[in-house]
């Protein structure tokens, strides 16, 4: 009788112990696989295109393959880098209708390129925006700007005498979306301003404000007020000695 529960006792004992290992390797392999999908959320996939041509001397369809590049959440998105002007330059003055504008640039962290780029510029004082190029290319790293064209086919909105803000962002964004790991961030990080020149003045005809203030200082009322201060200055004086002796 004693060894029968003896028996069962050793029974259950490793009942007991084959169920505590089961659910714990259970709970390792759902820790793993928790942890695993973790980690590729954090991972986004952005596509990019290449394209490959097949086929033989007498001709044949070309075959077209996608590739799949993955970005991490914690890459930076690209950006411009401005060469012409520098960003450590002065601001640049600009005359309407004056010589073409030409600003020179590069990318910088951009991973999934966009087929073209929006260039334009931000007058913040009149809050207008002002295209430069539309669909341009990404190959390109310069663009210019000709503000005398842009008043002769009288285009709209007006140029004014403001400081504007470059901007250059992917085609398929708009210049205030949120950038994304590895893509194009909209660009605005230099500004400059027009104005509207002015021509030469003959000299007949030109009035100088400070000249004419400095004259004015020296006019019969002004000298009379001046003597006569002058003056009771000196007679206050004279009395005071006269006092004082």
């Amino acid at each position: 009788m004693r060894s029968t529960r003896l028996l069962w006792s050793l029974v259950l004992a490793f009942s007991f112990i084959a169920l505590t290992t089961a659910q714990t390797t259970s709970d390792t392999a759902s820790t793993s696989t928790t942890q695993k999908e973790d980690n590729e959320s954090k991972i986004t996939s952005a596509p990019t295109v290449t394209k490959s041509q097949s086929g033989n001397n007498n001709g044949g369809n070309g075959t077209t393959t996608r590739k799949s590049t993955k970005i991490g959440a914690n890459v930076q998105a690209g950006g411009v880098s401005m060469i012409t002007p520098s960003v450590f330059d002065a601001m640049q003055l600009y005359p309407i209708g004056g010589e073409p504008i030409t600003w020179v640039y590069n990318y910088t962290s951009v991973l999934v390129a966009p087929t073209a780029v929006n260039i334009g510029a931000f007058c913040s004082g009149t809050q207008q925006y002002y295209t430069i190029a539309n669909n341009y290319s990404y190959a390109e790293r310069q663009v210019v700007w000709d503000t005398k064209q842009y008043e002769e086919r009288g285009e709209k909105p007006a140029l004014a005498m403001e400081t504007y803000q470059l901007i250059i962002y992917d085609s398929n964004s708009s210049r205030t979306a949120i950038p994304s790991p590895g893509h194009l961030g909209a660009y605005n990080g230099i500004n400059f301003a027009l104005y509207t020149p002015r021509g030469a003045v003959p000299w007949s005809e030109y009035k100088c404000p400070t000249c004419n203030s400095a004259s004015s200082l020296f006019d019969g009322h002004a000298i009379r007020v001046l003597m006569g201060s002058a003056l009771l200055v000196a007679i206050s004086f004279a009395w005071f000695i006269h006092g004082a002796i």
